[in-house]
Order: structure tokens, then sequence, then C-alpha cells
């Protein structure tokens, strides 16, 4: 056991020892850390490194003043080198190792007009020991330095993108530790069996370690097992959140797709037209309900046709329902209302989506699916469109007819009129939606976070390969020496998704989209 111990022990203490020697030997670096290119009432210059004190100081001419950590202060900003007044502006300076990057910060306050900011930005560029700082750098130092882990620097990131109320709460909630924290106690909690392992492989012989240690070892593995499982077979609902639910939009020629689209929309995003296959390629629309993002998409009208762009058309109208959580088929009910009078709603719509769909058919990989089953995990919403132009009375009779109808594919029905973007009535549909949005986005039921990355995903499905590889080699009674190095191989997936073990290509990969100045 103490063998096992000194090993950790070495390898942490090598881990915090690079972590020193990169926060003292990193170059001090400059960006804005507001918004770019436009003109705003304050904008904000922030500074990280070594060089930051004198920065401050000779910045605004106070080289005998000690400024308080996280104090701000009301003071001239001065260019280095011209010595004209740049702006009068508030500052703030934060001590290592408490600030955002675990170096030392200043950061000024200043209008935020783009005279003044370039002007300031160059004056920064005076000095020998500092540069531009490159996307993403301050977070990175952050990261490198211990203050955040990379899975807390990727919530951070959401964070900086959110574009709905769910989106932000989700990403505050990464940004703050909860995945984090569920991670590093699965982590510590492999760690511990491992150790136990070794110390079985090491002492067993010498020091009677007790044989009950392999079977606590198993019963915790089986455990942790169930927990990976659980938080993966989470129905991408965190991943939805945050990177949109797909809707899909589909129907014949001259449905109302496009002017459905328009009216979610509340803008004219696509052309709409009396003439059939106005629509040919792939319109799409992001758009906000109830706080959840959605991406619209707009498709070609479906239809057997011999118009090589048309068909190219409903190529990418089969690709986009593939890749869409939820599908609304636009059905144009002035047209089809004596159909569905004389046959009945039921049997109008499975003849109507089966002749839809089948369309589709051609561009199947295996010949063998069927339509029902291809249409098996789809969301599929039928928006009878256009009830402005029946009566009243015909729409009286369709709803009694609704509520007594069954249908072979598990369908949400609601009806619809898309005069315009702005006179509509769409109020049903987007009820329907926001309801099973909740459903596929939110958990109500467990309290532990949602998944929000597919690189979360990959390395924990191999870290839970590595635990059943690890008793799969005890049940075959495998040399416990082999058995050990799953465990070390799952204690590395994990450490990889918070970046305890971390190469230079991934870090590349999460930074590399964030702002210069975060």
């Amino acid at each position: 056991m103490k063998k096992t111990m000194l090993k950790y022990f070495i390898k942490n203490l090598n881990q915090n020892c690079l972590k020193l020697i990169s926060r003292q030997s990193s170059s001090t670096i400059f960006a804005l850390a507001s918004g770019l290119n436009q003109k705003c009432g304050v904008a904000v210059i922030r500074v990280s490194g070594k060089a930051t004190n004198q920065v401050l100081h000779n910045l605004t001419k106070n080289s005998k003043i000690f400024f308080e950590p996280r104090k701000m202060y009301l003071s001239d900003i001065w260019h280095p080198v011209t010595k004209e007044k740049i702006d009068r502006g508030l500052v703030v300076f934060f001590k290592e190792p408490k600030s955002f990057t675990g170096e030392d910060i200043c950061e000024f306050h200043v209008h935020g007009g783009p005279a003044v900011v370039s002007s300031l930005l160059s004056a920064l560029s005076t000095f020998e020991d500092l540069r531009y700082a490159e996307p993403g750098e301050f977070a990175r130092r952050a990261f490198l330095n211990g203050q955040m882990d990379l899975v807390e620097i990727e919530g951070l990131a959401d964070l900086v993108n959110a574009e709905t109320e769910m989106q932000r709460k989700q990403a505050l909630s990464q940004m703050e530790g909860c995945l984090s924290k569920i991670y590093k106690e699965w982590r510590e909690r492999i760690i511990k069996c491992l150790a136990n392992v070794e110390a079985y492989i090491d002492f067993n012989e010498e020091e009677n370690v007790e044989d009950f240690v392999l079977e606590e070892v198993e019963k915790m593995v089986n455990n942790l097992i169930k927990s990976i499982k659980s938080h993966l077979n989470d129905n991408r609902r965190g991943e939805r959140l945050r990177a949109g639910v797909r809707v899909a939009i589909i129907g014949q020629p001259n449905a109302g797709k496009s002017s459905l689209l328009n009216a979610m929309s509340k803008r004219q995003a696509a052309i709409v037209s009396p003439i059939p296959g106005t629509t040919r390629d792939i319109i799409e629309s992001a758009i906000n309900i109830a706080g959840y993002p959605i991406v619209l998409v707009d498709t070609a009208g479906i239809r057997e046709t011999t118009d090589l762009i048309e068909i190219e058309g409903v190529k990418r109208a089969f690709n986009n329902i593939e890749s869409s959580d939820i599908l609304v088929v636009v059905v144009d009910l002035k047209n089809f209302y004596h159909d569905i009078s004389n046959k009945g709603l039921a049997n109008f719509l499975n003849e109507h989506l089966t002749q839809q769909f089948s369309v589709f058919s051609k561009f199947f990989k295996n010949k063998e699916l069927d339509i029902v089953k291809w249409l098996s995990g789809k969301e599929i919403f039928v928006s009878l469109n256009k009830k402005d132009l029946i009566k009243q009375c015909q729409m009286d009779e369709l709803e009694n007819r609704i509520n007594f109808e069954k249908f072979d594919l598990k369908l949400s029905l609601n009806r619809i009129s898309c005069l315009d973007e702005k006179e509509n009535d769409i109020g049903e549909l987007l009820d329907q939606l926001k309801e099973k949005l909740s459903q596929l986005c939110t958990n109500e039921i467990s309290e532990q976070p949602s998944l929000t990355q597919q690189r979360h995903r990959d390395m924990l499905t191999k870290c839970l390969i590595s635990l059943q590889n690890y008793l799969n080699k005890r049940k075959c009674d495998e040399d416990l020496v082999l058995a050990a190095e799953d465990l070390r191989l799952a204690v590395r997936w994990l450490g990889t998704v918070t970046g305890h073990v971390s190469t230079e290509q991934i870090l590349d990969v999460i930074f590399k989209d964030f702002c210069i100045g975060k």
C-alpha cells in the first residue's frame, strides 16, 4: 500500500511542479475582454502575467501607490511613450493565485469608443514583455494553473455562447463544477480500487492482505459501471440543449412549409410562392421557444420528380430528417379535406405519410429497412395547415374525429394557419413543442447534470469498457497484474475528461473557439 501511495504522490508532485513552471515562465498577455468591433459604454482590457504590476503603475503614473487587490481605483490612464492621456477610467488588480488565470491580473475599465480602445491596446503593445493574447489563452492559463478543469472551461465557453435561458442555466451549472464533481468522484473511487489491487499484488504474500479486498473492489467497480451507464443513457439531453434541437419541416410542395418557418421565425427567412418546388435547398433558422434552442430546417417539397435539382433537394431533405430530433409534417388541409372526410383521418394520415416517406426509400443504406422502423426514434408532429380556409362546421367535425381515431405511427396532431409571419395561428403547435422540448432537453426526475459534449461521452465510454474488461479478467481468473492495467486505463480516460490527463491536441480543440479576451 505504501509503495502504491508513493507512486501517486510522486505523480501529483510532478504535475504540480509543471504547473508552477508554467506559471512562472509564461509571458504577460493582454486583450480586449469585452465585445469586439462595437461601440459600448464601457470596454474592459485585461492584462495577465508577471509584468502586470509594472504595466499598472506605468499606465496610471502611480509608481508609489499600492493597488489593493479586488478594489476599484479611479485613475487617469497615460500612454507610456507619447505621454498623452488616453482616458480616465477604473482600474482593478487581482493578486495571484486568487485571479481568473491564477496569475497577477489587472483590468482597465475605459470608455468603449473604438479610438479609446485602440489607443490603450497600442499603449500596451509598447511594453517589451507584453504580447497580444491568443484566442482562449486566458482560459488556457486558468486551466494550466489549476483554477479550472477542462469540463469547467467548456462550461465557461458554453456560457459565453449561450443564446437561450436553458442553455445559460446548463452552462453555468457546468462552469461551477457540477459535472466535474461527479467525474472527480468517480476517478477517486477507481484510484482507490487500483490502490487496493496493487496493494494486494505487492503485499499479499508478505503481509497477509485479506482476500475480501478484491471482493470489495469488484463491488465498487460494479457500482461505478452502473453509475456511468446511467449517466451515458441520458438520451443526449445535454448535447441537444447545448447545440439546439433540430426540427425538420417536411411535406408536399405548397403545403405551407416555408410559411410555417417564417411564422415560427417571425421574419421572412424563406421565399413563399404559389409555384410548387420553390424551395430546393435547405433553409435553417435558429429560434428560441420557452428558453430552449431550436434549429428549424425548411426542406424541399417531397414528391417523385425527374428534375435533377429537385431530386438533390429531396435527398438533402432525407439527410436532414435523419439528423433531426423532431419532424413537423405539414398537410394542406384545404387540399385534402375531402380525402380526410371520406377515408377518416387515421386512414388518410397512415396512407399519406407512408406515401410521403416512401420517396426516401431509395436513399436507405439498408434496403430491408421499412418506413415505420426508420421513423421509430423520431418525434412526429402533424400540422394540419390552412385551417382558415375551412368552414367552422367542417373543423368541428374534424375535431370530433381526431379524438377517437388510432394511428400506425406515434403522432402529435395540431391545427395551424400560416398567413404570414405576423398574422398566423400556430399556438397549438408551439404548445406541443414546448412540452416535447422539456422532455428532450431536461430530466426533472434526476438531479444529476447531463452530458454536454461528445468528447465526454467518448472518454466515459472508454472508461466503462476498461472497467468491464477488469471484471471479465477477474471472472476468467486471469493475471491480476493485467487486470489492474484496465483499472489504470479507466483512471486515465476519466482524467482525460477533466484534464488531469491531457494532450496538446485536446487542449487546442477546446480553446480554439474562445474569443481573444477569454
